[in-house]
Parts: C-alpha cells; structure tokens; sequence
C-alpha cells in the first residue's frame, strides 16, 4: 500500500499550525516528521513544503531505487501538482 501524504491542521484543540500527515492502516493520522516539513501558518506554506519534499524525495532516489519507488513519487506529486492547479481554476 502506498502512502498518501496530505495537509492539514494539527490533531488536538488550540493547533491552528497546518502539517503534513499520513493515515495509517488503522485510519489514524500520522504526522510526518522531517526538517523539511515544519509546521506552517497557513496551508499554502505547508502544501509548498510537501510538494518540495515529494520532488526532493522522487529526485534523490538511486536510479535502482527510482524504478521500484520513483514512478511512485512522481505520480503522487504530479497528481497533487494537478489537483492544487485544478483548484485554482475553479476559485479564479
């Protein structure tokens, strides 16, 4: 099963900083630690973030990697780099 990371506010009452999570099996959420991926102010900053943190991680991989995980990464990153412009479109 492949991850899906997604954005969002911080689990528990008073967050209002926004940050990347993954849900688990379980259907719990999992926030994602990684210095590239702080907690934000806004949602955008934190979409920004993740969206570099896809295509850092689709790029580093070693090319015996990139055939196994690469396509993966690049399609989740492409797919979210669609919908955010697909969202424009319709708030424009």
């Amino acid at each position: 099963m492949s991850e899906d990371f997604f954005v969002s506010q911080g689990i528990g009452s008073g967050t209002d900083l926004w940050m990347t999570f993954t849900r688990r099996p379980s259907g719990s959420l999992r926030r994602v630690s990684s210095p590239y991926l702080p907690m934000r102010e806004t949602r955008e900053e934190a979409e920004r973030d993740l969206d570099k943190w896809l295509s850092m991680k689709a790029n580093l991989l070693c090319p015996k990697e990139a055939s196994a995980y690469g396509p993966t990464y690049r399609a989740r990153l492409a797919r979210r780099l669609a919908e955010r412009e697909a969202t424009k479109c319709v708030e424009a």
